[in-house]
């Protein structure tokens, strides 16, 4: 079943895109509202989502609450539970894809930052399985938000390494 998840991932997606194409902050800002704004509705369905817009349209252009709204307020389902495994899966390639890119020049530290933020945004049981996994040994009371500074740091690491060595090696061509 596809949700709204699966359209913010691919906005994200655009964004990393157009940080590496250098695209005006302007475009990024809007592209970082949007993913934003989609947030609280990661797990709706799109269909489901789709009608949720039809009724907000209705609600802009009428200014009354539609019918089938006050008829529908009353059956939220419970939001399912997160599944940390899948959530550690997801983000460790996300950071073992942009560790091995991340010394390119097209690749900009605001990229180390946007997926440092997601990442915080987990439990911080999610955030200390993640670092573990990205290959980090932490100390094991360690708070989501360190976890989170050393994730980064060693994202940071490489990036720096890269860019010391890259005069050097202009040098020698």
């Amino acid at each position: 079943m596809m949700t709204v998840e699966t359209i913010r991932e691919q906005i994200l997606a655009a964004r990393k895109l157009l940080l590496a194409a250098e695209a005006s902050s302007k475009a990024q800002d809007k592209i970082d509202a949007l993913a934003a704004a989609l947030e609280p509705f990661r797990d709706m369905p799109v269909l489901e989502f789709a009608e949720f817009l039809k009724l907000c349209h209705e609600y802009r252009t009428t200014g009354k609450v539609p019918e089938a709204a006050v008829k529908k307020s009353g059956s939220r389902t419970a939001k399912p539970k997160v599944d940390v495994a899948e959530v550690v899966a997801k983000y460790v390639k996300e950071l073992e894809g942009l560790y091995a890119i991340v010394h390119e020049e097209t690749t900009g530290r605001g990229a180390i930052t946007d997926l440092v933020a997601e990442i915080e945004k987990q439990s911080v049981e999610a955030v200390r399985k993640i670092a573990a996994d990205f290959g980090l040994k932490l100390r094991s009371n360690i708070g989501k938000k360190d976890a989170a500074k050393e994730i980064a740091k060693k994202l940071d690491q490489r990036k720096a390494s890269a860019e010391r060595n890259e005069p050097i090696l202009e040098g020698w061509s």
